[in-house]
């Protein structure tokens, strides 16, 4: 049997002409760059400090709602269940929906859009009328005003 004699750039020695342009490339441009992006990320804020002072760091805190949100809160479900109760006397006892309520300082309902179905598109439409119908509710405390809305959750749970 004859060896096979193996072309020049088959050869698995030789590096290919865009390979040795890819390896030149790196050799000059990468020198550049690595002092550039230093620089960059030395100008980012927390630069500088080790990771694990970063990490140690608290996690920012959510803004939370005064105490006086609870009784109001309170207050605006107990509206809202009456509206609804009253008009939903056969509702499945086994239905559940969170509701995100929004509310402008003098008590008008702006927002009302169910945060998690109870699967039944009736059953979940007939509360977001119940909200809608509540309106206007009491002006919200002070503090809890964001953009000039409070908004919160309400459960509409019929087995409560």
């Amino acid at each position: 049997m004859k060896p096979r004699s193996i072309p020049r750039g088959e050869h698995p020695g030789y590096m290919p002409d865009l390979a040795l342009a890819v390896v030149v490339h790196l050799a000059v441009v990468v020198p550049v760059l690595v002092p550039l992006l230093a620089q960059w990320i030395r100008h980012q804020p927390g630069a500088g400090e080790p990771i694990t002072a970063l990490l140690a760091q608290p996690a920012p805190e959510k803004p939370t709602a005064p105490a006086s949100a609870v009784p109001y809160k309170r207050a605006a479900e107990q509206k809202i269940n009456r509206l609804w109760r009253g008009a939903n006397h056969g509702v499945a006892a086994n239905r559940a929906c969170l509701v995100h309520v929004g509310v402008r300082a003098d008590g008008t309902v702006v927002l009302a859009r169910i945060a998690r179905s109870s699967g039944s598109p009736a059953f979940d439409e007939s509360v977001l009328r119940a909200v809608r119908a509540s309106s206007p509710l009491l002006p919200p405390p002070d503090g809890v005003l964001r953009s000039g809305i409070y908004e919160f959750d309400l459960l509409f749970d019929p087995s409560d």
